[in-house]
C-alpha cells in the first residue's frame, strides 16, 4: 500500500464579523436615531403646543375678550390719573418753594 500525501488546503481565516461580540454597527445606530427621535419629541412637544395656542389665540372667548377690553379700559383711565397726580405734584412742589421763599427773604422797603 503505497500511501499519498493530498497536499492541505490552506483556510481562509474567517472575517472578523463572526466572532465580534455584540450587536452589528447598524443596530446600534438604529437604536441611537430612535432614542434621538424620542428625546426630540419630548422636548420639542410642549413648544409645539405653545405654538398651536399662540396661533389659536386669534378666535378667543368672548368672556375672555371682553374682559380683556375692561381691563384695557381701566389701564387707560389709570393712565390719565396718573399724568393728573403728576401734575399735581408739580404744583404742590411750586407751591412749596415760593411759600418758603417768601419766609426766606427779607421784606425790602418798610415794614409789614
Amino acid at each position: 500500500m503505497q500511501v499519498i500525501n493530498i497536499p492541505q488546503v490552506p483556510t481562509p481565516p474567517a472575517p472578523d464579523i463572526f466572532f465580534r461580540a455584540g450587536p452589528p454597527d447598524e443596530v446600534l445606530i438604529a437604536i441611537v436615531a430612535v432614542v434621538a427621535i424620542l428625546v426630540a419629541g419630548l422636548i420639542l412637544t410642549p413648544l409645539a403646543r405653545a405654538l398651536a395656542r399662540r396661533i389659536e389665540g386669534k378666535h378667543v372667548d368672548s368672556g375672555v375678550a371682553a374682559e380683556l377690553e375692561r381691563l384695557r379700559n381701566r389701564v387707560g383711565e389709570l393712565e390719565e390719573v396718573e399724568h393728573r397726580v403728576a401734575e399735581l405734584e408739580e404744583r404742590v412742589d411750586f407751591s412749596e418753594r415760593l411759600l418758603t421763599q417768601g419766609r426766606e427773604q427779607p421784606v425790602i422797603g418798610g415794614e409789614k
